[in-house]
Order: C-alpha cells, then structure tokens, then sequence
C-alpha cells in the first residue's frame, strides 16, 4: 500500500497501443514520478513474481533454464524458451509443471506436462520478468529472473 504523501506527487504517464501483425500488441508506458516512494513502489511492483519462488534456479534436484533471442517477426520483441528439467538422474521430472509468468501476459499461470523428462514453454516477450515455476506437485519452486541471465539482448532489459 502507498505511505501517507502519496497523494502530493504527481505522475505523467503516456500510453501507446499499437496493432502488430498476429494479434500481438506493443505497450510502452512512460511514467515520471515527484515522489521517490512512488517511484520504488512501482519499480517494485513491476515485476510481481520477484521474490515470490525462492529466488533460486535450481532447487530440490529441479532446474529453470532460459534462452532469450532476438525475434524475427518483430523486431521490438524477443523470443524466450523456458525449460525445466531434473539435475538428478534417480529422480526423473514428471507429471506436470507450473509457470508463472508478468500478468501482462494472456494466461499468465500455463500448466504444462512433462514430455520425456522436460517441461518447455516458448513465448514472445516484449521485455525482461522473473518466472516463477512450481513442479513435484508443488513441493519444488524455482525463479528465474530473465534480466539476470548473462546473454540476454540488451534491449529487453530496458523494456
């Protein structure tokens, strides 16, 4: 919740919407914030699964991998395939895996099986998020913030 001042600054913000081919849409916001408080609240809501699934990759013998690429449809946007996968051979990933993704996403919980051994997602992204994955029936979470990963493209960080 906002701390008491909240109500003294003051936000600019601009919205543009565009169509682009598929179905797909661009959003930029830009906000300029009086009030500092104002502005870490937002930042830190901005990516609402940060923190949330313990804050590490591999847990509990379970692995959260991320490519992120430059996409070839449009060029504002990236390519991301998530993977989970076991690290522990005597104990095989099975069953079903959880993802959560940034709510701006359409369906942004997507339950997927596991398909000899993996659970793999591909998604279009307009920018960097944390993904959060429950897996072993909810007993296994595992985060991965996308912006931290050693190769991603520039540009989606700034997204």
């Amino acid at each position: 919740m906002l701390k008491s001042g909240y109500n003294r600054a003051w936000i600019l913000m601009t919205l543009k919407v565009q169509m682009i081919q598929f179905g797909l849409f661009e959003i930029s916001i830009n906000l300029l914030f009086k009030n500092t408080y104002l502005f870490r609240w937002f930042y830190n809501n901005n990516d609402p699964e940060k923190g949330k699934w313990g804050g590490k990759p591999i847990n509990n013998g379970r692995e959260l991998l991320a490519t992120v690429t430059d996409s070839l449809l449009v060029s504002t946007f990236f390519n991301i395939h998530l993977t989970v996968c076991s690290v522990d051979k005597n104990k095989p990933l099975d069953g079903e895996v959880i993802f959560h993704l940034h709510p701006t996403f359409h369906n942004p919980v997507r339950k997927v099986k596991v398909k000899e051994g993996k659970a793999q997602l591909d998604l279009l992204a307009y920018g960097a998020f944390t993904v959060g994955v429950s897996c072993d029936n909810g007993n296994t979470k595992l985060e991965l913030d996308l912006a931290e990963l050693p190769k991603v493209p520039k540009v989606s960080i700034e997204n």
